[in-house]
């Protein structure tokens, strides 16, 4: 959960995208559907509209696998294809997936160059402010994928000098110190979009933002009483397991609130639906998009569906799982959840089919990249 929206000691810990939330399409339902490979599972899911693998990271796994992933796509459509994070080529394996990716450009920690670290990697604001030259210069129309990392667990290494807010008792936890970041990362990415508009790229631009795995804060009851839920509310972990997405259309043309259930697989076919550009038959996610019957299944089974929600075993939950409403969590019988867990392990099933066995180019019937 990214705290968009939340308060500590009465001040926004996000007030730019909270501002946002007016001004571009906001969706609140959307699930990590990322397992073991969390970062390069949330990239492989939005990218490639296709659930993770049950242990291991694709990245690694499925390397050599033929991608029929968003950038490709976009790039058949005449699209500069670029992708920047500021660290290692080999971490999470990007210097070969990027390019099977359909990224013909690739900027790392050599080419974006040395600057104030946060965490494992360039801070976020450094990060953004070497990306407005690079976006200015691209050819148009292009899809640029940036990615940043100061926003990461265990958040223990975040610096003194940007601790803005008063987080009161939370002082030197790691939610304290998330609370920290996430209010640093929001001015980063305020400062970034008026810098962008200020050379002009947001004029026909569209901006997704979205994150790519949740926090891993664990059962923290203070961390429920931010995003207000019930301690000890066995639904509640499931529930929050959600990651803020935003799409902010040239002049504001769309805005406003879609409390549609989604996941990472669902982020390529909306931008897609967006652009005016079918998605690929290969893609298993859908638009998101006011009136539609909301669907997404987590790595460990956990599935969302309508206004069901079927939490998968684990802590205060049974082996057989449980059953509960959505979005408010009031406990369900298990039997009015059957249907939709099914769903879920089927979808899992035939995704990992489709990636084990390199099956998404003839599925999609699309040359490879």
């Amino acid at each position: 959960m990214g705290l968009v929206g939340a308060r500590v000691g009465g001040v926004e810990i996000t007030p730019f995208l909270n501002g946002l939330r007016s001004r571009a399409l906001y969706f609140p339902l959307v699930f990590d559907e990322t397992g073991q490979g969390r970062s390069s599972d949330g990239e492989f899911a939005v990218l490639n509209s296709l659930l993770p693998l049950d242990r291991g990271a694709v990245a690694f796994r499925r390397p050599g696998n033929r991608f029929v992933a968003l950038a490709a796509v976009l790039r058949e459509h005449g699209y500069a294809t670029l992708s920047a994070h500021a660290f290692e080529k080999g971490f999470w394996n990007r210097g070969v997936v990027h390019p099977r990716y359909g990224f013909q450009r690739m900027l790392f920690r050599d080419e974006v160059g040395r600057g104030e670290v946060i965490g494992w990697g360039l801070a976020d604001g450094v990060f953004f402010d070497r990306m407005v030259e690079p976006l200015a210069r691209e050819r148009q129309p292009f899809f640029a994928f940036l990615i940043t990392l100061g926003l990461h667990h265990p958040f223990d290494l975040f610096p003194d000098r940007h601790k803005i807010l008063d987080v009161g008792e939370l002082r030197g936890t790691p939610l304290g110190n998330f609370i920290h970041a996430m209010h640093y990362l929001d001015a980063s990415l305020a400062s970034f979009m008026a810098a962008l508009e200020g050379v002009g790229v947001l004029t026909n631009t569209v901006v997704a933002l979205y994150g790519d795995h949740e926090a891993g804060l664990g059962p923290d009851p203070r961390l429920f009483a931010l995003a207000g839920m019930a301690v000890g509310d066995p639904s509640a972990l499931a529930r929050l397991r959600r990651v803020p997405f935003f799409v902010l259309m040239p002049g504001g043309r769309l805005a406003g609130e879609v409390p549609v259930a989604g996941g990472h697989v669902d982020i390529a076919p909306t931008l897609l639906a967006l652009l005016g550009v079918d998605a690929p038959r290969s893609f298993i996610g859908s638009p998101l998009a006011p009136g539609r019957s909301g669907f997404a299944v987590c790595n460990d089974g956990t599935t969302v569906g309508g206004d069901r929600i079927f939490v998968a075993p684990g802590r205060g939950v049974p082996a057989q799982g449980a059953c509960f409403g959505f979005p408010g969590g009031d406990s369900r019988p298990l039997e009015e959840c059957r249907e939709l867990a099914v769903r879920g392990r089927e979808a899992l099933a035939a995704s990992r089919f489709v990636v084990i066995h390199d099956l998404a180019p003839e599925i999609a019937g699309l040359r490879s990249p």
